[in-house]
């Protein structure tokens, strides 16, 4: 099992290119797909849905995963890994 960074992904904000996400969750999964189902099963998406944002390894976050992230995707946005809570 590995652990995935996965988020609520609201799109791009209007005006520019930077994509939105919220909620962001660390969950240990077999693969990248399966840690999206179990984002959007526990948080009961129906209109916004969760997106991997990439794979952690230790303290270490690796990217990209997600091939839908928008080319101008702020990392700044993402809290400090160890500030994220598991699922």
């Amino acid at each position: 099992m590995k652990k995935y960074l996965v988020a609520l992904y609201h799109g791009i904000e209007s005006g520019n290119l930077v994509a939105y996400y919220t909620n962001f969750v660390i969950i240990e999964a077999e693969n990248s797909k399966e840690a999206v189902r179990m984002y959007n099963e526990k948080h009961e998406c129906s209109y916004w849905y969760g997106a991997c944002i990439g794979e952690i390894q230790g303290e270490t976050l690796l990217l990209p995963l997600n091939e839908h992230r928008p080319k101008y995707f702020r990392l700044e946005d993402i809290p400090d890994i160890g500030q994220i809570p598991q699922i």
